[in-house]
């Protein structure tokens, strides 16, 4: 549900998985995977 967070392991590096409110800010280390509605799914880069 909204919030939730999980890490991801994408080739060999592990990586944040959010569900967040769509229209937040997005960081440089971060890509929307997807969003729906209210919501935005988004993958975070280890800095």
């Amino acid at each position: 549900g909204p919030g939730a967070r999980g890490p991801v392991e994408i080739a060999g590096t592990l990586c944040t998985l959010t569900q967040r409110k769509r229209g937040s800010p997005v960081a440089a280390d971060e890509i929307i995977l997807a969003d729906s509605g209210s919501w935005e799914l988004v993958l975070q880069k280890p800095v």
